[in-house]
C-alpha cells in the first residue's frame, strides 16, 4: 500500500470518526425537553438531602363567614426564609428573616406525626422551647418545597428553552412552561391561599378549574447535573380569577360559607435551592425533644 494511499484511508476514518462524533453530540443536544425534564425528575427523586431559599411575596385580605363565625386572612410583605432539608428522617431546620437573632426552629416527623420546635424569647428576654403537633396541610406543607418541585416538573408542560443564566455560580438553563388544571390547585396549597382551597366543596372543583387559564412557572436547570436550581411561580393572576368565582358562587349560596370580601394584590413565589444530598445532619436540640 502506497503512502499517498494509507494517506487517503487515514484520512477517511479521522473524518468518519469526528462525524460520528458530531452525530452523537447533535443527538444529545437536541433531546426534547420532556425527555430533558424527564431525566431532571429521575435526578431530583433521588435527592435525600437539600438547602434552598423560599422568597415569597404576597398581599392577600379576605373576609368569610361560616355559622355565625366570621375569618379574616391577611398575608402582607415578603418572606425570607431559608431552610436545611433532610428526607429520612424527615427533618427541616428553618431561618426566618423575622426570627429574632437566637430564635430557631425546626420541624420533623415522628410516628407518622409532625412536630414545629420553636425557641423564641419573652419581653424579659427569656428563650423558652415550645414543641407543637401541627398538621402536614397549611403548616409544614408550606415549606416542603422538595413536594412542590417534583409536582411542577411532573404536572409542567410545554416546557421552553428561554435561554442560560448563572444560578448559584453554575451555569443554568431557563425553562419557561405552565401548570393547568388541577395541578393549580395542588399548587396554592403549598401557600397561604391553603386553607381557603380545602374549604371548596369537591363538587365544585371542576367547575372552578374551568375559569382558569394556564398557570406560567419557570424553572432553572443546572446544566452540570441536571438538577433544578430555581423556579418562579407568579399566582396573582390566577387566586384573583379564583377568588372571584368563588365569591361568585357563595353569594349564590352556593357554599356553606360566605365570603363577604376579598382583596388579591399579590401572591408570588420563588425558591432557589443548592447543597444537592450534601445536608448530612440536622440536630434538633434535645431540651426542644423534650419540650
Amino acid at each position: 500500500m502506497n503512502k499517498k494511499f494509507r494517506k487517503k484511508i487515514l484520512s477517511f476514518v479521522f473524518l468518519l470518526i469526528i462525524t460520528i462524533l458530531l452525530s452523537a453530540c447533535d443527538k444529545k443536544e437536541n433531546k426534547t425537553t420532556e425527555e430533558i425534564f424527564l431525566k431532571v425528575s429521575r435526578n431530583f427523586g433521588k435527592v435525600s438531602s437539600m438547602s434552598y431559599t423560599k422568597l415569597d411575596k404576597g398581599d392577600i385580605y379576605t373576609n368569610s363567614a361560616q355559622n355565625g363565625n366570621s375569618a379574616k386572612v391577611t398575608v402582607k410583605g415578603e418572606s425570607n426564609i431559608e431552610i436545611n432539608y433532610i428526607l429520612e428522617p424527615f427533618t427541616m431546620q428553618l431561618k426566618d428573616d423575622k426570627l429574632s437573632s437566637g430564635e430557631q426552629m425546626y420541624i420533623n416527623k415522628l410516628n407518622d406525626k409532625y412536630f414545629l420546635y420553636t425557641y423564641t424569647f419573652n419581653k424579659k428576654g427569656k428563650g423558652t422551647w415550645r414543641k407543637v403537633e401541627v398538621p402536614y396541610d397549611y403548616i409544614v406543607q408550606r415549606y416542603d418545597s422538595k413536594a412542590l418541585i417534583e409536582l411542577c416538573l411532573s404536572q409542567g408542560h410545554n416546557y421552553e428553552d428561554n435561554g442560560k443564566e448563572i444560578i448559584n455560580g453554575s451555569e443554568a438553563i431557563r425553562y419557561d412552561g405552565f401548570l393547568s388544571g388541577d395541578s393549580i390547585l395542588q399548587v396554592l396549597e403549598f401557600t397561604d391561599a391553603a386553607p381557603l382551597i380545602e374549604s371548596i366543596p369537591q363538587k365544585d372543583i371542576a367547575e372552578l378549574l374551568m375559569n382558569l387559564d394556564k398557570q406560567p412557572i419557570s424553572i432553572w436547570v443546572d446544566t452540570k447535573n441536571d438538577l433544578p436550581v430555581k423556579y418562579e411561580m407568579d399566582l396573582t393572576e390566577t387566586i384573583q380569577k379564583l377568588m372571584k368565582s368563588i365569591k361568585e358562587k357563595s353569594d349564590k349560596g352556593d357554599f356553606d360559607f360566605l365570603i363577604e370580601d376579598y382583596k388579591i394584590n399579590k401572591l408570588f413565589l420563588s425558591m432557589v435551592i443548592s447543597e444537592f444530598n450534601n445536608v448530612k445532619s440536622i440536630e434538633i436540640p434535645e431540651e426542644a425533644l423534650k419540650s
